[in-house]
């Protein structure tokens, strides 16, 4: 079991590789409910709720990656547009060939005016929706591309 102790560097490496959660007891697997009560609130439009649900699950554990992207996605939703970039920014570090962590970022970017920074991303979305699974994130991508070209 990860201990806390006086090392503020040893602290905050212990906290980034889930050392809430492991202090706890719990296992990643225990985070499941979480999100899956997210994404119910989600769901029935409860945006702010949802949130609260997916910043206490980044306590726990703010290296799984579904806690970064839902809480990307529901930040986004709430026009918290710096939130919805950081942590789609985590959630590319934690896994770079999904394209939600991309297409999120991409859509806070464009709201804030970050126009370059908003192309780049949602070509990387496309470039990286090559399954069945992200046909219709590729779809709204490629929409707000389009929109970005007109624009020019």
């Amino acid at each position: 079991m990860t201990a806390f102790g006086d090392d503020l560097e040893q602290n905050i490496k212990a906290l980034a590789l889930g050392g809430v959660r492991k202090q706890l007891g719990l296992e990643q697997e225990d985070l499941k409910p979480g999100l899956v009560m997210a994404k119910g609130l989600m769901d029935a439009g409860r945006w702010d709720k949802a949130l609260e649900v997916f910043l206490g699950l980044i306590l726990l554990d703010p290296a799984d990656v579904d806690v970064q992207l839902g809480l990307s996605n529901c930040a986004l939703q709430l026009q918290q547009y710096s939130l919805a970039i950081e942590a789609a920014s985590a959630a590319m570090v934690l896994s770079p060939s999904n394209p939600r962590s991309y297409y999120y970022s991409g859509a806070a970017c464009l709201a804030l005016g970050h126009i370059a920074e908003a192309r780049e991303d949602l070509e990387e979305t496309v470039r990286l929706c090559t399954t069945r699974e992200f046909a219709e994130l590729a779809v709204y991508a490629k929409k707000l591309l389009d929109g970005l070209n007109i624009a020019r």
